[in-house]
């Protein structure tokens, strides 16, 4: 780009938009170098975040010590349909308190 603005290939404007962008180019790519190599920084610190759904059934589990049922779990093959109803008059009674 030199050469050819000091050979009279490029005027002035031109070769100043074209000088003005590469240093837009070169800035970001020192920015980006140097981001990836500071610590705590680039691809190889990135987190891997738990999804909702996961983090809500990791808290029912651990408040009711119960594993999740067989249909929440994924890749067991469960389906809706293998699911059996509850009769009425067989669900435990909630409690109310203590009897007195």
């Amino acid at each position: 780009m030199c050469v050819a603005f000091d050979r009279g290939y490029l005027n002035r404007t031109d070769y100043a938009d074209l000088f003005r962008a590469g240093t837009e180019i070169r800035k970001l790519t020192v920015a980006f170098m140097q981001s990836m190599v500071k610590a705590g920084s680039g691809v190889k610190h990135v987190q891997k975040f738990k999804s909702w759904t996961d983090q809500v059934w990791e808290t029912y589990e651990r408040v009711t010590g119960k594993l999740r049922p067989p249909l929440f779990v994924a890749g067991s093959g469960a389906k809706a349909s293998d699911v059996q109803p509850i009769e009425r008059g067989s669900e435990p009674k909630p409690q109310t308190g203590p009897e007195y």
